[in-house]
């Protein structure tokens, strides 16, 4: 799938279930000049100012994708969650598929 010039995705994460004041963090990239799949990671720059370090460790993400046109129109959207797993006593997320 190829999207328009200047098409950009949103992808939201947040932790449902938990008072975490609205979303944890989002991560905004170009769409234009990729194909699908694209990959994406969350780093420390992506989350919200003064979030506490670890508050999700334990929790499911859930994470939304908003892919916009360059005129701000809606192009598509999707959701997935990242199952919280424990292996070998260490807590991780499964990896999140997000479909458009």
């Amino acid at each position: 799938m190829r999207f328009p010039a200047g098409a950009m995705v949103d992808i939201t994460m947040r932790v449902v279930g938990r008072n975490s004041k609205g979303p944890l963090g989002v991560v905004r990239m170009p769409l234009s000049d990729q194909n699908l799949p694209v990959a994406f990671t969350f780093t420390r720059e992506n989350l919200r100012e003064g979030l506490p370090d670890y508050v999700w460790l334990a929790e499911d993400i859930y994470l939304r994708a908003d892919v916009i046109s360059a005129d701000g129109k809606a192009l598509a959207s999707g959701r997935s969650k990242a199952k919280a797993v424990t292996i070998d006593n260490h807590s991780m997320h499964s990896t999140a598929y997000l479909t458009l």
